[in-house]
């Protein structure tokens, strides 16, 4: 079973592990930091050479002694001198040798890497690592995060509720609001009033004018085209052309011919000398209307101008409003 004992000099601190059975093949004379170096040096009587952590291996020299120099912070400042090929080992606490420091991280995030005490904040409470590489997204506090996360300093609880405090002083004045209120609801209908005086008789308007005519010459059409106007019918425009009075606007064409099945009346209407486009066709007695509106101006000329596939026929009518 091994023993450990401290001893304190005038130099410093070192620290030996005393050690009975199979630590009492290995002694350790010198374990220290100093220069930046760790340093052990020592004798084995066992084994081939020694090994310090299972990490610096060497051999033995004269009488088992051995020196080992390396740049090797131990974490927790003990080292352990084991012989290579026995069960010989020994603990040594090393002198001039400070705990390893943390380092703060500040808060958790899951896509950092953290090594080994290393310091984060995660919900209120500190945690420390326990390991290097510990790989992104192992959240402190977790279920399965013990190998990686160890509590540094827990959250408190939250604090009993202080009393209220004195009244502040009364602010200044806020700026006026907007004048304007929201429309309110529209009001009940109110109750009709009685009957206005009656006004006066406005002015004639002026009404619309009809111009209706036929054409009952007894005399062949001889296929010619006859041009009638508001009375007489010529083959000569110009002589029956019907000056309209005022501005207007015709509707409807009519016509109609004097004897049924004798070929067909064309009746078309006319303004100052040009067909309008608007034309009236019947091979019947009975009435043709052509429903067409054509403005007029006051002072136009209007005729219509009629013509029959029958050159025996001897009358025709029409009429336009």
């Amino acid at each position: 079973m091994t023993k450990l004992f401290c001893l304190l000099a005038t130099s410093g601190l070192v620290a030996v592990a005393v050690a009975t059975d199979a630590s009492a093949a290995i002694t350790i004379s010198e374990a220290k930091i100093t220069a930046g170096l760790l340093t052990v040096k020592g004798t084995s009587s066992a084994g081939s050479g020694i090994t310090l952590d299972s990490k610096f291996p060497t051999g033995l020299g004269a009488g088992g002694a051995f020196t080992i120099n390396v740049i090797y912070l131990p974490a927790d400042c003990i080292v352990e001198i084991k012989a290579v090929g026995d069960a010989s080992l020994r603990n040594a606490v090393v002198a001039g040798c400070g705990p390893r420091g943390v380092t703060p991280r500040g808060t958790w995030a899951s896509t950092e890497l953290y090594n080994r005490d290393e310091l984060v904040l995660y919900q209120g409470t500190t945690w420390r690592a326990k390991k290097n590489n510990i790989p992104a997204g192992k959240v402190p506090g977790a279920s399965g995060s013990g190998i990686y996360w160890a509590v540094f300093a827990k959250r408190g609880d939250p604090g009993a509720l202080g009393p209220t405090g004195p009244a502040g002083a009364t602010g200044p004045q806020g700026a006026t609001g907007p004048g304007v209120g929201a429309t309110g609801p529209q009001g009940a209908t109110g109750a009709q009033g009685a009957t206005g005086a009656a006004g006066a008789t406005g002015a004639e308007g002026a009404g619309a004018a009809f111009l209706m005519g036929h054409d009952g010459l007894p005399q062949n059409y001889n296929n010619q085209t006859r041009y009638v106007g508001f009375r007489g019918a010529s083959t000569v425009e110009a002589d029956v052309q019907y000056l309209v009075p005022v501005t207007q606007t015709f509707t409807t064409l009519y016509c109609r011919q004097s004897v049924a099945g004798t070929g067909t009346l064309t009746v078309t209407f006319r303004v100052n000398g040009a067909n309008t486009g608007t034309a009236c066709t019947s091979a019947t007695t009975a009435s043709e209307n052509v429903v067409s509106s054509y403005p007029v101006t006051a002072g136009d000329l209007v005729t219509v101008s009629v013509s029959h596939t029958n050159s025996t026929l001897r009358s025709a009518y029409w009429g336009i409003k």
